[in-house]
């Protein structure tokens, strides 16, 4: 969730609507002082808003509420205020204030959606964000983030009809294209994750993680081709992305250059040593390339660094018998299974 929430952006209205103020006072005179006041104090605040100046703001607004303790449309704009400033309690508290006296106030809704999303309560982030469509604030972030708590809840299908809505409401939404692309993958629409990751890429030609994902989703779709010129994008802009590198080497793998999948798989290793699933498919590679004792030596590796990784004594395990170290992979095959790899099991019958 981190990810999609460092895309949260709240936008300040500025248009102040109708002042629905509360005066502190039944006295004609003083009511009609306090509008005035909290109407100079509100509209400095807007002016300051449009400036940049939040702190200034809110001092304003501070003041306004001053006047009128409950008025929504300050209670909004500051509490907008306090979660630019990650300030979250303090927001969610006039949010809370507003919406008991006014709970029409979709946008309310969506915005305590979005912390209740930073507090990691998926449900009670799900039900402001139903309330803020349910309460016509239908912005095309409004769907979004409800796609993304539909997606946490495992609600697929409602997830995709958000992120559609999304992307109808702003044809440019790069991240929904992105994010719908993830949840059809997981409903093997291959062909649909596809197209939105074209999509996401043809809009932003930076979008590093989408190229790599289209990548790997290309590789499912037997294209190892093409998921090498997404793979090779991503390290020819990132030339630190070990993952790329690493996914690149599978795709080379796959279409049977093993040299080049070697190459890859160094240069991922080389970026982070500690990356575990590289050197179990350099142990791979080399084991394609007959050179046993090598193999050996990379799903040792492997292990050293991750000590559960099930596959690499898989793996290990076959380059032993190989080796004609039945023992060994006796061993290594016994391990795989006690880690939960079922299939060892057929293996470990030749050991008996």
């Amino acid at each position: 969730m981190n990810r999609l929430l460092g895309c949260i952006l709240v936008l300040f209205l500025f248009s102040a609507g109708e002042l629905m103020s509360q005066t502190v006072s039944a006295d004609p005179v003083a009511k009609l002082r306090n509008q005035r006041n909290y109407a100079q104090a509100y509209n400095q605040a807007i002016e300051a808003i449009k400036a940049g100046d939040y702190s200034r703001a809110a001092v304003f607004l501070d003041k306004a509420l001053e006047f009128s303790a409950n008025a929504p449309e300050a209670l909004l704009q500051r509490a907008k205020i306090f979660f630019t400033y990650q300030d979250y309690d303090a927001s969610l508290q006039d949010l809370e204030t507003l919406l008991k006296n006014k709970p029409e106030t979709g946008e309310a809704w969506y915005l305590e959606g979005l912390l209740w999303m930073i507090h990691d309560s998926v449900p009670r982030a799900l039900q402001c964000m139903n309330e803020a469509i349910r309460r016509s604030y239908t912005t095309d972030e409004a769907f979004f983030y409800r796609g993304v708590l539909k997606t946490l809840q495992g609600d697929y299908s409602g997830a995709i009809y958000d992120y559609t809505m999304a992307i109808d409401k702003n044809p440019n939404y790069t991240i929904a294209f992105h994010e719908r692309a993830s949840v059809r993958l997981m409903v093997k629409d291959l062909q649909g994750a596809l197209y939105d990751y074209r999509m996401a890429v043809g809009l932003d030609s930076m979008f590093l993680t989408a190229y790599n994902n289209m990548g790997q989703l290309k590789m499912i779709l037997g294209d190892y081709q093409g998921a090498v010129e997404d793979f090779s994008r991503v390290v020819r802009l990132d030339p630190a992305n070990h993952q790329a590198f690493n996914n690149r080497g599978q795709a080379y793998y796959l279409m049977g250059e093993y040299p080049k999948a070697v190459e890859d798989f160094y240069a991922a290793v080389v970026i982070d040593s500690a990356y575990a699933a590289a050197w179990n498919n350099l142990g791979n590679a080399y084991a394609k390339m007959e050179k046993y004792e090598e193999a050996t030596t990379y799903y040792t590796k492997a292990l050293q660094i991750d000590s559960g990784f099930a596959v690499a004594y898989l793996n290990r395990g076959f380059v032993n018998e190989l080796l004609g170290k039945l023992e060994n992979a006796c061993a290594d095959w016994n391990m795989a299974f006690s880690l939960g790899r079922k299939e060892a099991e057929k293996y470990i019958k030749e050991c008996k």
